[in-house]
């Protein structure tokens, strides 16, 4: 028993000693990606399709549309939804979508004191980690209602606090003509397009979406990817895989 308490000790330290090279620290490292975000690269014809309020209604049918349009975007889960319908955690991440955060209650975060703020987030973290083994590493707002309360709290949780740059506003009506307009009256390089599941119109615009985007020009990402072109890798991520590592060798032990 000594033997295995000692070198699960070794394999935890060096682990840990390779999440952060040349000795830099967790704090140096996360320095490298913005605490707030919304415009990608101006240059490249990068664009980012994101959906909030994941998983509702409909949202089998969206990732077939995506697959078959071969898209990947970023889900914004809400907690209250996903612990119903835990798997489709599963199905999105199985599909190459990024999986995001987006609170648990859906509140206004402004209204929230700092112990609320932090249970929002890290339930639906949690939530996502326990059914696909991710760690989410970027959080949208309900609403886009923040502070610097807010910000601080999700970049102590390792997130980056995401914004858009072109809002469909596709709640509101259920004409896929209207939604379309809006984004290619809006649309630019680095453009983060703000879409919600559950939303049958956006599900129907979406074809004719991607296929004028990239008659334009343009390549889809996700928004870890574009954050990534312009900060460079998570730097976070290094130490979510070898984390996930440790526990996989200790269970060897």
């Amino acid at each position: 028993m000594k033997v295995k308490a000692v070198l699960t000790l070794l394999v935890l330290l060096s682990l840990l000693v390779l999440c952060y090279p040349d000795g830099a620290t967790a704090d140096e490292l996360a320095q490298s990606w913005p605490r707030i975000y919304s415009q990608g690269p101006s240059t490249g014809r990068y664009i980012a399709l994101t959906f909030d309020d994941v998983p509702m209604a409909g949202c089998e049918e969206l990732l077939q549309i995506l697959d078959e349009l071969d898209v990947s975007a970023t889900f914004f889960v809400e907690g209250v939804f996903a612990v119903e319908k835990p798997w489709l955690l599963s199905a999105i991440h199985g599909a190459g979508h990024e999986l995001a955060n987006h609170s648990y209650t859906h509140p206004d975060m402004t209204t929230l004191d700092d112990a609320e703020i932090y249970e929002e987030l890290n339930r639906t973290n949690e939530l996502i980690r326990s059914q696909t083994g991710v760690i989410p590493h970027l959080f949208r707002p309900p609403g886009g209602q923040y502070n610097q309360r807010v910000v601080d709290a999700a970049y102590g949780l390792e997130m980056v606090t995401v914004l858009w740059t072109v809002n469909t506003a596709d709640y509101l009506f259920n004409d896929p003509s209207r939604i379309v307009s809006r984004i290619m009256d809006h649309v630019g390089s680095g453009a983060n397009i703000l879409m919600h599941d559950g939303v049958e119109a956006t599900r129907e615009a979406l074809p004719e979406i991607v296929s004028t985007l990239r008659q334009q020009g343009y390549t889809f990402v996700t928004v870890g990817e574009m954050i990534e072109l312009t900060y460079g890798e998570c730097p976070w991520r290094q130490y979510d895989l070898t984390i996930a590592d440790s526990y996989t060798i200790l269970g060897h032990l």
